[in-house]
């Protein structure tokens, strides 16, 4: 997970991470993985267009692998005056946005972010976010949005799908950022929480396979008649089957004055996003020795 400082959060109709230069954007993908997201901190100053977001947390979204000329990825007739200057685009390196979530309510970036100073530096560069603001970002809610894709959003879409069915670390399937507070670097299982359809109605469990794992919840789920499915919403990566059946055990443990059926529970995604941070704060984190 990264931030940056940006003057607003203008998806759908800019649907792009943009940066001064070149090297910036470069920096960023070197020190990405599959599935990472980047943060939108508005400014303080006046630059940031809406006053009631200056310095706030506005949202996340995940990024292509691929810079590409900021006029390939939006309609120039939508091209914002202030990114042209003196008949340059003030901005001219962009990364697509491949999935976009709202922050709502926004909150102010200096409660959430504690562990380092967002100065200057992060309006050109993209920092890394630390482990605890990481943990407190996640437990915010998160909005999916619906973003228009041109050509090369489909593309860099398609190739960021396949990186992450390949990749060895570890990272969200269904929301990224949101549910992954630790990176194992050999997973061998995970902890999950599928939601069924837009119901308060969660699955906790664990799994050595979680595709495998989702495929059979919905086997036996007539799709086409409720117009719903299970779908993965939160996950941690383990080192071994054991620890990921403990923090299953754990989260429901903490969720036990819900209304628990098996390992289906009924409650809000505030209860279960609290249940599942304290859940995993109880546990050691992992290392293969390496």
């Amino acid at each position: 997970m990264f931030i940056k400082l940006f003057y607003g959060f203008d998806e759908p109709v800019l649907p792009v991470i943009t940066f001064r230069s070149r090297a910036a954007a470069e920096k960023l993908l070197r020190e990405a993985a599959p599935g990472d997201v980047i943060l939108f901190a508005a400014t303080t100053t006046a630059s940031t267009r809406k006053p009631e977001e200056r310095g706030r947390l506005l949202g996340a979204a995940e990024f292509g692998s691929d810079i590409v000329p900021v006029d390939q990825l939006i309609d120039p007739e939508l091209l914002r005056q202030e990114f042209i200057q003196d008949g340059q685009y003030r901005w001219p390196e962009a990364l697509p946005m491949l999935r976009a979530w709202r922050f709502d309510p926004s909150p102010l970036t200096s409660e959430i972010i504690r562990d380092r100073k967002i100065g200057r530096n992060a309006s050109s560069y993209a920092l890394k976010v630390s482990d605890a603001d990481r943990t407190r970002v996640q437990a915010l809610n998160w909005t999916e949005l619906t973003l228009p894709h041109t050509s090369e959003h489909v593309r860099q879409l398609e190739v960021a799908q396949a990186r992450l069915r390949g990749r060895t670390r570890p990272g969200p399937l269904a929301a990224p950022g949101v549910g992954l507070v630790t990176r194992s670097p050999k997973p061998k299982a995970w902890t999950y929480a599928a939601r069924f359809g837009n119901a308060p109605i969660w699955k906790i469990g664990h799994s050595t396979d979680l595709h495998r794992r989702l495929t059979e919840l919905n086997a036996h789920v007539p799709v086409e008649w409720l117009e719903q499915e299970w779908r993965l919403e939160l996950q941690q990566a383990w080192l071994d089957t054991k620890t990921a059946l403990r923090m299953e055990q754990a989260v429901l443990n903490i969720l036990s004055t819900h209304p628990i059926e098996g390992e289906r529970v009924r409650c809000t995604q505030d209860d279960l996003t609290s249940a599942w941070v304290q859940a995993l704060g109880g546990i050691p984190a992992q290392s293969d020795g390496g």
